[in-house]
């Protein structure tokens, strides 16, 4: 039964250290935020390389096109969709915690067994933030869309002209 135990978590420890990987490498791109900010240090460094010219000016209007952009999304209306992102991962720690704390005193599994289902539900725990963070945001996204359009068009019929971004 050790050895069975020791290959377990040898395998564990492999598919742990395949998945931080992986983690590191995706992080900043499942966020708008990350791909911004990894953009505009790509184009920086670009642009920090090319000598004065009218391509040069064409890439800082760029960059400081995506860097509004980048403000906007760290601005005030964003502030419930990142609060549902830190939300939804400590909720969904929870939950894991707790299932695995109840899973493991009412069974009173062998550790090795309890290692494989610590890594189901830890992954189902997961998915479940990641959903539920997606679709938080979309649903905040088309209601900041709603309510810029019914300005919009509020302004419309009093006659007035509403500046947008």
């Amino acid at each position: 039964m050790l050895l069975v135990s020791v290959e377990l978590g040898a395998l564990l420890g492999a598919i742990t250290l395949a998945l931080i990987a992986v983690v590191g490498w995706a992080g900043p791109r499942w966020t708008k935020e990350g791909r911004l900010l990894m953009r505009i240090r790509r184009l920086g460094e670009a642009y920090a390389l090319l000598p004065e010219s009218s391509e040069r000016d064409q890439l800082g209007t760029v960059i400081t096109e995506l860097a509004h952009e980048l403000n906007a999304w760290n601005g005030p209306d964003r502030r419930m969709a990142r609060r549902w992102r830190i939300g939804s991962s400590i909720g969904a720690l929870v939950i894991a915690y707790g299932v695995m704390i109840g899973f493991w005193s009412a069974t009173n599994l062998d550790p090795s067994v309890l290692w494989v289902w610590s890594l189901i539900v830890g992954t189902m725990a997961g998915a479940l933030s990641v959903a539920v963070t997606e679709i938080a945001e979309r649903v905040i996204t088309r209601r900041a869309a709603r309510a810029a359009h019914e300005a919009r068009m509020g302004a419309f019929r009093r006659g007035k002209s509403l500046k947008t971004n």
